[in-house]
């Protein structure tokens, strides 16, 4: 089926690669994501918007963590094993990852326990939310197994296994944890939210553990291999940068809203952007897919291939992004319902989420484009300006209007944000994402 198709719309071979690769890594990440809408679903109508809220702002916290504790590393690493696989040294392969696992885990096991202590002040005194101290003591005693998670999926993605990766570094781990959730329901066990985090960290567990054999299985080598930490660190500090901005945008809204509003609020505008972000998943398979691909391509020089794959890519993420914009709008109450009466509340604040969403996803990937590229700093320049503009407007908006004032705030950031990468994209790596003077000679004609 695939070659048929790459055959009636005369893909190029690096489109026609990436597309082989992103079919199976949609397909997992679309399984991911319904498994994690039930598991939202389950615990809204077991907790309520209450209890949903506490165990969507701990893994908001964990999240920013996780980038923080990756120190860049994962974009690095991927840049890194991909160049080293195309080029068959496994030497630089190796090299990478013995400075990854020696860096991140030492840096998450320090985190950790740093964080382990300032549980009760954050939850008692920073959040107010009582329940939420147990929650973050045990998601921080997993915290360095997801690190090593994400180091080992950083090298399937070097070896352009995609979609393996998926698999066992984020679907697997939802799908344990939904099981651990159907178990509790079986057998009567009570659904708390310790109960849920625990289910959670279990999910995590298996993940690094599976993904750790695999890894093993596929990559082995017989080199000496040395620790280039001052090396690729050189490389990854401003990738942390970029990615320690994105990270706060993207979870900023939660965690002041936690902080301004309450645990109830925090519920319904996770359970809100949940919905929205579901074209998202489609651009994270993107991400992951053309990551490898954009570097490779950039490093041999062939910009000519690089933009066709490119403009390919953001036409089919532009039409899908657009549909389910339709649908969300049309149909944000009827959805809504779904995790209780409750959360219908925060339809508007769907709607105007599902808007920013449209424009992140239908600019395509200039993000991973800048980065694999060498123009992180510029990619820093731009999330920093809108990083700190959305802090502001966050502070403003939600103090005036609740969690529809957050819902703006990011739809304002992100489209910006996009609009402003993708100018750097065409100014500084010479790539249009989409064809826009063919599209503008067909309108003449």
């Amino acid at each position: 089926m695939i070659k048929k198709i790459t055959r009636l719309t005369n893909l190029d071979q690096n489109t026609s690669e990436v597309f082989k690769k992103s079919i199976p890594t949609a397909f997992v990440k679309i399984l991911g994501m319904v498994l994690s809408i039930l598991i939202s679903i389950f615990l809204g109508r077991m907790l309520g918007a209450d209890g949903l809220g506490v165990i969507n702002l701990s893994n908001r916290i964990v999240a920013i963590l996780l980038v923080v504790c990756l120190f860049g590393m994962r974009q690095v690493l991927i840049k890194e094993i991909a160049i080293g696989y195309s080029g068959n040294d496994n030497k630089r392969i190796g090299d990478s990852l013995k400075t990854a696992y020696f860096f991140n885990l030492i840096l998450s096991i320090s985190v950790s326990l740093i964080l382990i202590l300032l549980s009760p002040w954050l939850a008692n005194n920073f959040f107010e939310v009582p329940e939420l101290e147990m929650v973050l003591v045990i998601s921080f005693i997993v915290f360095p197994f997801q690190i090593l998670t994400r180091i080992f999926s950083s090298g399937l993605a070097g070896f352009r296994k995609i979609w393996q990766a998926s698999l066992v570094d984020q679907t697997l781990s939802t799908f344990v944890t939904f099981l651990v959730l159907m178990i509790y329901y079986i057998i009567d066990v009570e659904i708390t939210i310790i109960n849920v985090i625990i289910a959670y960290v279990i999910g995590r567990f298996v993940a690094t553990v599976v993904l750790g054999i695999y890894w093993n299985t596929i990559f082995s080598s017989t080199e000496k291999n040395e620790r280039k930490t001052k090396e690729l660190l050189k490389t990854a500090f401003p990738i942390l940068l970029v990615t320690v901005t994105e990270t706060i945008y993207k979870n900023v809204d939660i965690i002041m809203i936690g902080w301004l509003c309450s645990a109830k609020e925090v519920g319904i505008y996770t359970v809100a952007s949940r919905i929205a972000i579901i074209s998202g998943f489609l651009l994270n398979v993107a991400h992951s897919a053309v990551a490898p691909k954009v570097a490779v391509l950039y490093n041999d020089n062939k910009k000519e291939e690089l933009q066709t794959l490119i403009q390919y890519l953001t036409g089919a993420l532009f039409i899908t992004a657009l549909l389910i914009l339709v649908i969300s709008v049309v149909f944000s109450e009827l959805i809504l319902a779904i995790w209780g009466t409750e959360f219908k509340s925060g339809y508007l604040v769907l709607i105007i989420l599902a808007i920013g969403q449209f424009f992140n996803v239908s600019t395509g990937t200039v993000g991973t484009i800048l980065t694999m590229t060498g123009f992180e700093k510029k990619l820093l320049s731009v999330n920093t300006f809108f990083m700190i503009l959305n802090l502001i407007l966050n502070c403003i908006f939600i103090n005036a209007w609740g969690i529809e004032g957050a819902a703006v705030a990011y739809m304002i950031l992100i489209i910006g944000m996009n609009f402003t990468r993708v100018f750097y994209v065409y100014k500084f790596v010479g790539i249009r994402i989409l064809p826009w003077d063919k599209v503008l000679n067909r309108l003449k004609l």
